[in-house]
């Protein structure tokens, strides 16, 4: 599924080089930076950008073994301008180094402002030094709003420096400060008026790409850069004060998409033109929108934030997270009900609205007031059921537009329950062949994720692409006869049946033949490299449950049972057994994440249970005359 976020620039900055560089820096010792310097001024600009920051970096690379060349990149758009760029190697410049500029692309981003500068930048020798100077300019100070020390590359030595005059209001947080790596200080400039505010960082790790990781916000040493208010001139500005002014922001912008509520008033009564109550008109405007609008990400400077009008993203049935809200939203408040925007900070942000910037939220979707409870739509998320909600916005801050004021709250937190997954298998062993029935239940996002996928499938290929999907690679594993519950039923578990064939199953030897029960065998190779960094964390929450029942041939039965399976830890759960009666083999397992986030600290026991889980697994059932 396709990432549903409008990140921010800083962000996109982090991300992106990190992404770029490490074609290059993975595992890559050869290269490491000796020093970087940034220094970031806030300066008074013009009548149309009253507030400037000037930004100067220069970063040293330091080749340690063999030449080499790396890739460098400098990102920039419409509220940022890169206004020179200069390159030394060894102490000179390389006029051969000419940098290139061009639009961004990003998997996922159907249209951006972002901007790239790059080229090629040469490491000559071993204890060569490859320099690179940068000035840039942010025209509007909330499009800073924050400030990332990690690179690629581990630093030897770094220093940033943040110099506030006294006529504006500048309040700093820090996150994933090192211990006695970063030293801050401040300091009075009593000739120009301002403070200096200086971070010294000693030997930092390069950033490292690890699956399943959170966001960087949560790993990598940056701080929150918070304007408040400046006075440059005459006249003081308000900036993000407190949450209210970012919200009045928000608000202002939405106001300007400027919905045609006749128009999208005759769409929304034909959408619920069969329906009595109000609930049920909120089910149909959000199915609809889920239906039939195409998500698609759109970054272009002020739009970036500006939801597009709600007829926009009806006609050309596409729009990004706040385009489809805005659509929704208007729908709903044409037929009379109390709709709201919302906007909120997806899981891969470790920040909150105590702390008001635009590096707090990177996603919206839409609320709708029934009787005094909220009801929280996300059309952005395909075949997903009425109030269950994606994992990356579960339990997270949300802010609830409220005519003049704005209303804070958080999204229901669900439990693994959601997304239960059921598998029940009826079976037959005939001739060493195991023949049968299978019914497989999906709920939540294990339905969202299976009907995601069964959707990208050719229509001419999906029986097809299906029955081999649900015979999981075997050889001599037959799907037949499969139905499935109706897809377009997102309020409904999704349910399969199907009858199986699998055909020498079993081994045999003289009179005793040979079991394998559990064909998917899920978790069994997820142990946790030893050189992780980061804390893992799954998609989603997990509940699997299986029973599989085996009618074993007359006058067989089990040499003997496995020893039951039950391991319970705070997050998750790994129970599995088996059990004889009645010529009937029965085994139940039941495995449970049921928290998303597994920290460092758990991973030598996750691991140690891992490996008994698939112990457990790797034990065949001998049963003999």
């Amino acid at each position: 599924m396709k990432t549903k976020l409008r990140i921010q620039y800083p962000l996109l900055f982090c991300i992106v080089i990190f992404l770029n560089s490490l074609l290059v820096a993975q595992e890559d010792k050869n290269i490491s930076i000796l020093k970087k310097t940034s220094v970031y001024e806030f300066t008074k600009g013009n009548d149309l950008d009253p507030v400037l920051v000037k930004e100067q970096t220069s970063t040293q690379f330091r080749c340690n073994d063999y030449r080499t060349t790396i890739p460098f990149s400098e990102f920039y758009n419409d509220n940022i301008s890169i206004d020179e760029v200069k390159v030394l190697v060894d102490g000179n410049r390389r006029n051969a180094v000419i940098p290139k500029y061009d639009y961004y692309e990003i998997d996922g981003i159907f249209y951006s402002d972002e901007k790239i500068c790059y080229f090629p930048l040469p490491l000559d020798k071993k204890g060569g030094i490859s320099e690179v100077n940068i000035v840039k300019t942010y025209k509007d100070p909330k499009y800073l709003p924050n400030i990332f020390f990690s690179e690629p590359y581990d630093i030897l030595q770094e220093e940033i420096k943040i110099i506030v005059p006294d006529w504006a209001k500048v309040i700093f947080k820090n996150f994933n400060f090192p211990p006695n790596q970063i030293k801050v200080s401040t300091s009075y400039d009593e000739r120009n008026k301002c403070t200096v505010y200086s971070y010294q960082a000693t030997d930092l790790k390069a950033m490292k790409k690890e699956q399943n990781a959170p966001g960087p916000t949560y790993q990598y040493p940056n701080i929150l850069v918070m304007l408040k208010t400046a006075m440059p001139a005459d006249k003081k500005i308000t900036y993000f004060n407190q949450v209210t002014d970012l919200y009045n922001w928000y608000k202002s912008l939405l106001d300007k998409a400027k919905n045609d509520q006749n128009f999208i008033k005759i769409q929304a009564l034909e959408i619920t033109k069969a329906e009595k109550t109000d609930l049920e008109k909120v089910k149909a405007i959000y199915y609809w929108v889920q239906t039939n609008i195409r998500y698609v990400a759109f970054e272009d400077g002020i739009a970036g934030y500006k939801p597009q009008s709600a007829q926009d993203v009806y006609k050309k049935k596409y729009g990004d997270c706040k385009g489809m809200a805005n659509l929704t939203k208007a729908m709903l408040i044409s037929l009379g009900l109390d709709a709201r925007m919302c906007w909120l900070g997806t899981n891969h942000i470790a920040y909150d609205y105590s702390t008001p910037s635009l590096a707090v939220d990177n996603h919206a979707i839409c609320a709708v007031n029934l009787n005094g409870h909220f009801y929280f739509l996300d059309a952005t998320e395909k075949y997903i059921g009425f109030e269950e909600y994606a994992q990356r916005i579960q339990g997270r801050q949300i802010m609830i537009e409220n005519g003049k004021t704005c209303l804070i709250e958080k999204l229901p937190e669900k439990t693994c329950d959601q997304n239960a997954l059921s598998e029940k298998i009826i079976l037959k062993l005939i001739n060493n062949n195991l023949e049968g029935t299978v019914d497989l239940t999906y709920k939540g996002e294990s339905k969202s994720n299976f009907v995601n996928g069964y959707q990208e499938i050719k229509k001419q290929n999906q029986q097809q692409v299906m029955e081999l999907y649900l015979a999981k690679g075997l050889e001599g594993y037959k799907v037949q006869n499969l139905e499935m519950s109706n897809l377009l039923d997102w309020n409904s578990d999704l349910k399969l049946h199907y009858n199986v064939i699998h055909k020498d199953a079993v081994a045999e030897f003289g009179n005793e033949k040979y079991i394998e029960a559990d064909l998917k065998k899920e978790f069994m190779d997820l142990i946790i490299d030893s050189g992780r960094i980061a804390d893992y964390w799954f998609n989603q929450k997990y509940k699997i449950i299986t029973q599989i029942e085996i009618t074993l041939p007359d006058k067989y039965q089990p040499v003997s049972l496995p020893e039951s399976l039950n391991i319970t830890r705070s997050t998750y759960s790994f129970k599995a057994g088996y059990t004889y009666k009645n010529n009937i083999l029965i085994y139940k397992k039941e495995l449970i994440i049921s928290d998303i986030r597994l920290p460092e600290s758990m991973f030598d026991q996750w691991n140690k249970d891992v490996k008994k889980l698939k112990a457990f697994y790797l034990e065949q059932i001998t049963i003999h005359k």
